[in-house]
């Protein structure tokens, strides 16, 4: 096969997941962006009732932007466990590609659910609060990124589940432990050294840090960005893996 059908190849079934995706899935995409939105409404309302003394524009709209990306990667990681349930693996394996490539392709095509919902709120956020271009561009970037390493982090935690349905666990389990070891109202920098190191490999929290930055500084942090590109391509690599050897021995 020559590289540009290859690339030619992987588009198509790239749009195909898309597809897919925008258009059997939605409701992956639509619980996160809801439950959002009416938090969004909600919170703000109360909090200046009760007295307005937190800080909208810097504690309360920017924490539900975060929540988004964290929940927005659980919904990627359930989508990729939801197809590789109803499609049959021995079919998938037919496929004449590595198996690491396609099931790369179908986590990338996975995180745009995660992109899509996070977007959506940073959008509805806007009623609320400036956004500037470093904002954008750490949410989309941050989701995307993180939807991946919650891929790969449910894969390699799910390895001793033998049945692939029984992955669904993973995810509903994953949703909660994210977001607590996520550091979303204080930054990472004020734990102990220990404990920051250990809480940096959960897979949304350099994200949260990037959006915290962007948020407060209007700018993306670079260090920040490349420790996050590196453990979440580590999660996933070592999920993908640990999930090709899974299958190869049934």
């Amino acid at each position: 096969m020559r590289f540009r059908d290859f690339i030619e190849i992987a588009i198509a079934s790239f749009l195909h997941e898309l597809e897919n995706l925008l258009r059997r899935r939605t409701e992956l995409i639509l619980i996160p962006i809801v439950s959002m939105t009416i938090a969004m409404v909600i919170t703000p309302v109360g909090l200046t009732a009760y007295g307005g003394s937190i800080d909208l524009h810097r504690v309360v709209i920017p924490s539900f932007i975060m929540l988004s990306v964290i929940s927005g990667s659980v919904a990627s990681a359930a989508y990729f466990v939801v197809e590789l349930s109803l499609e049959s693996i021995d079919r998938l394996l037919q496929v004449p590609w590595p198996r690491t490539l396609l099931f790369c392709l179908k986590a990338i095509s996975a995180s745009i659910a995660g992109v899509i919902a996070a977007t959506a709120i940073l959008l509805i956020s806007t009623f609320y609060i400036g956004i500037s271009t470093a904002v954008v561009a750490s949410t989309v970037t941050s989701a995307f990124i993180a939807s991946l390493g919650v891929i790969g982090a449910t894969l390699t935690i799910s390895y001793p589940v033998k049945n692939i349905q029984r992955l669904s666990l993973a995810v509903s389990l994953a949703s909660s432990v994210l977001t607590y070891l996520s550091p979303l109202y204080y930054p990472l920098d004020v734990l102990p050294l220990i404990l920051r190191t250990l809480i940096m490999f959960n897979p949304p929290t350099l994200a949260i840090e990037l959006l915290r930055e962007a948020v407060l500084k209007a700018k993306i942090d670079i260090e920040v960005l490349t420790l996050l590109i590196l453990i979440n391509v580590a999660w996933l690599s070592t999920g993908i893996m640990l999930f090709i050897s899974k299958i190869s021995k049934r």
